[in-house]
């Protein structure tokens, strides 16, 4: 493996070398053997790692029982992807940044670490992929300033799911843009980004998912203002 990138605080990593397949499963191996269960079965494992998720997950089984989905998910499925677009208010406690945090893990410990999470993936990943796959520009937001190690164009691999927007006009992302200090935005051309929209505890985000172990060509990169 070549150098990595890793961000612990914002919640992926980068590795410089992506000569490797890009395969999920070479960041998730496992979960696929899982059976499917219900989301309160596949959340047990997770009571002590995931703080308040018994609650979190309740509340987003009934919304999506009322919610009117198109794209033939069951409601398992469609309440584990409503459970990662939360924000927990202690965002470090959210089931997402603690995915993410055992997703960057290194690769030999990554999978020991994941075992708690893999009937909760096994849900989470089924529903992604009865999704069609979209193509076009997505954006991705970082609070720090990464432009260094993307100064020089070179193929990536991503190991954590990206939770993106198809908008620079949404709430959270006006909001990133208004912010001053150091911050990167990922402009992504996309070809297998999954659309949330219907699943999402975040509508008006206009969100997109893109999976784990995803190959990204970095092409070009400018410097903003306001450290942006």
């Amino acid at each position: 493996m070549g150098a990595d990138l890793v961000t612990s605080s914002t919640g992926f990593r980068f590795d410089d070398n992506a000569s490797e397949p890009p395969k999920m499963l070479l960041a998730i191996k496992g979960y696929e053997q899982q059976p499917l269960v219900s989301l309160e079965r596949a959340i047990e494992p997770l009571v002590s790692l995931v703080s308040d998720i018994h609650r979190q997950a309740r509340d987003v089984k009934e919304k999506a029982k009322c919610s009117l989905s198109t794209d033939g998910l069951s409601v398992e499925e469609s309440a584990a992807i409503r459970l990662y677009t939360i924000d927990w208010s202690k965002k470090e406690k959210c089931l997402n940044v603690v995915l993410t945090s055992h997703l960057c893990s290194d690769q030999d410990d990554r999978n020991k670490k994941l075992e708690a999470f893999f009937l909760y993936l096994k849900l989470f990943i089924t529903g992604l992929s009865r999704m069609p796959s979209m193509r076009g520009t997505v954006y991705y937001s970082v609070n720090m300033d990464l432009s260094v190690q993307f100064a020089n164009k070179k193929n990536i691999m991503c190991w954590s799911f990206l939770l993106c927007t198809t908008s620079v006009n949404t709430p959270k992302f006006e909001a990133f843009l208004k912010t001053k200090g150091p911050r990167t935005m990922f402009i992504i051309d996309s070809i297998s980004g999954k659309n949330i929209h219907e699943h999402s505890d975040n509508p008006i985000e206009n969100e997109i998912i893109l999976l784990p172990a995803t190959k990204y060509e970095v092409v070009d990169h400018t410097e903003e203002a306001d450290g942006l």
